[in-house]
């Protein structure tokens, strides 16, 4: 589940993954809001975030509860930790 900072009673939104969320990780870059799309923060940009659960990694941004990107079978171990470089990448 995803709580938001001033609202922890109720989540935000959730992950609906088969296997655990283990990590999750922000893009160091920031984003402009795409007009009329609402937003589940009071940003005036928007962010992408990395979920990883065991073995599978979801792309979200802060304007969309669904990823626009799901990736599996990377790896045969386990994904236990997540990293975005300098840019973004």
């Amino acid at each position: 589940y995803v709580f938001h900072r001033d609202q922890l009673k109720e989540p935000v939104m959730y992950f609906p993954f088969e296997y655990p969320t283990c990590t999750i990780k922000f893009s160091p870059v920031i984003y402009k809001n795409r007009e009329g799309r609402a937003s589940w923060t009071t940003l005036p940009y928007r962010m992408v975030f990395a979920v990883g659960s065991l073995k599978r990694i979801a792309l979200f941004d802060t304007q969309s509860s669904h990823p626009f990107s799901v990736i599996e079978s990377l790896h045969y171990a386990p994904i236990t930790d997540l990293a975005w470089s300098f840019d973004g990448n």
